[in-house]
């Protein structure tokens, strides 16, 4: 886990990386770029209505995948499905494929089938590292199609270069155990990809490389589950990823006054994608209306971010590595 995002910790890192973007003129940071404390919602204004809370399968599912994403800190006890709590319930009878950790980036995650369901799927931890830390919180942003083969984002569209750089590490561990899952299990299994925080990053592009590497038949029963993510590229980028084949099938989740998905900030040109549900003070895993931006109303509405609420209040099970 990040171990410090008090204001003054993060403007410091922001301006180590501005004072290197002066050097570099091909930098997409803002020279004089601060954090605010109290940074709320924008984009276009989205007309205030009544949140809905939502339940049935659509909660259940959010739960589930909690559980998964949470794993992702437990590698070690991956190869039987021994991570306790978060090994029982709905996980309980997965199956490992593989394990992944890349040293450079401090990549980590797994792949593992639920036979019962079906399905593949696809986690990443956050962070929980320096290194991960560092790459937190570098705002630099590159071209959305770098690694990218058939599918193009639209021009203009650009990518936290740090989350970028985590797809790039995983990409050939990922596509050889999903491969490995339909030679085991067959290829009518679905995919659903999830992580936490930084995890929840890597997981969207991931999503995107599924896409296209296995193309839009694949991408139409594609789900993504994210918790406290981070903004991953810029409006131009969040517009795309509304297009994409799993688009309907896109949960974004975030938690009460969880810091995380107000970083990058959006004055350094960041902007989250659809669809956000907000768990709430009252424990309502809430639908958003940011159709035309983010919604002032959930994560938006929060005037103090902390970093607790990223650790815990995402359901049931703590993020971090208590397994």
């Amino acid at each position: 886990m990040i171990a410090n995002l008090q204001p003054a910790a993060i403007n410091a890192v922001i301006q180590k990386e501005v004072a290197k973007s002066r050097q570099d003129p091909t930098t997409s940071v803002p020279p004089t770029e601060q954090l605010p404390v109290n940074e709320t919602a924008n984009g276009p204004t989205n007309s205030l209505q009544k949140l809905i809370a939502i339940g049935g399968d659509d909660l259940k599912n959010a739960e589930l995948y909690q559980l998964y994403s949470a794993a992702a800190y437990c590698l070690n006890g991956l190869d039987g499905w021994i991570c306790k709590d978060r090994c029982a319930g709905g996980t309980l009878g997965t199956k490992l494929i593989s394990k992944f950790v890349d040293s450079k980036t401090d990549t980590v995650g797994y792949v593992a089938v639920n036979p019962s369901r079906k399905e593949i799927i696809v986690a990443f931890r956050g962070t929980s590292s320096i290194t991960n830390a560092i790459n937190d919180l570098k705002f630099f942003k590159a071209d959305a199609n770098v690694g990218l083969s058939r599918l193009r984002a639209p021009d203009g569209a650009k990518v936290h270069i740090g989350f970028q750089s985590t797809v790039t590490a995983s990409r050939s561990a990922v596509r050889a155990a999903i491969q490995k899952a339909f030679q085991q299990y067959g290829t009518d299994y679905t995919i659903t990809v999830t992580g936490h925080s930084l995890g929840g990053a890597t997981s969207v592009l991931t999503a995107i490389d599924i896409v296209d590497w296995l193309g839009d038949s694949a991408g139409k029963t594609l789900k993504l589950y994210t918790y406290g993510e981070p903004r991953v590229g810029n409006s131009i980028f969040a517009n795309w990823v509304s297009t994409l084949p799993f688009a309907s099938h896109v949960y974004r989740i975030t938690h009460t006054t969880d810091i995380v998905p107000h970083l990058p900030p959006k004055s350094f040109g960041f902007q989250h994608h659809r669809e956000e549900f907000w768990i709430s003070k009252n424990g309502d895993l809430n639908s958003c209306n940011d159709a035309n931006g983010e919604d002032p109303q959930c994560a938006g509405s929060v005037f103090i971010p902390t970093i607790d609420a990223h650790l815990n209040g995402y359901f049931s099970m703590p993020f971090g590595p208590w397994c």
